[in-house]
C-alpha cells in the first residue's frame, strides 16, 4: 500500500509502507529516549559531581542543596529515559514523561530567563527543551494504533 512518497527530489521515488514507517517509528522511539535520557543524566550530575564549574556557567546559586536535588531528579528522569530506550520499550507513558518533563523545564528557562532571574544561557536550554518536546510530539502522533501497550 503506497500513502506517501519518500523522496520527491528528481531522484527514483520509493514508496513508504506501512513497514518502512512502522520502523522510523521503532527507531525514534529508541533514539529520542535515548539522546534525552543521556542529556538529563549528564546534565543532571553535573551539579552533583561539580556545582563551582555548574555555576561558572550557568550563573550563581543560592541554594546549592536545591541544585543538587533537582539534578538528580533530572538524572533519574534520564536514567528511566535512557532504560527504556536500550531496551526497546518506548510506551506513551514514557513519552508523556519525556515531553511533560521537557515542557517544565522549557517553562521554566524561558519565564525566568526572560525576567532576567537566572542566565540567558537557559534561553538554549530551553531551545533544546522544545526539541525535545516536538519529537515526543511527532512519535505520539506517528505511532501505529496497534502498538497501544497496557
Amino acid at each position: 500500500m503506497m500513502t506517501e512518497i519518500h523522496r520527491q527530489d528528481g531522484h527514483e521515488a520509493r514508496p513508504v509502507t506501512p513497514a518502512v514507517r512502522q520502523s522510523r517509528w521503532v527507531y525514534a522511539g529508541i533514539y529520542l529516549p535515548r539522546v534525552q535520557g543521556i542529556v538529563y543524566v549528564v546534565s543532571g550530575l553535573w551539579p552533583v559531581v561539580h556545582l563551582g564549574s555548574f555555576e561558572r556557567v550557568t550563573g550563581p546559586k543560592t541554594d546549592g542543596w536545591l541544585v543538587k536535588t533537582v539534578g538528580l531528579l533530572l538524572a533519574v528522569i534520564g536514567g528511566v529515559l535512557w532504560r527504556a530506550s536500550v531496551r526497546s520499550a518506548t510506551t506513551s507513558d514514557l513519552a508523556l514523561v519525556g515531553a511533560g518533563s521537557a515542557a517544565a523545564l522549557a517553562g521554566i528557562d524561558l519565564a525566568y530567563a526572560s525576567s532576567g532571574r537566572i542566565s540567558r544561557i537557559y534561553l538554549l536550554d530551553a531551545v533544546m527543551q522544545g526539541g525535545f518536546i516536538a519529537g515526543w510530539a511527532i512519535w505520539l502522533r506517528g505511532r501505529p494504533a496497534d502498538t497501544a501497550q497496557v
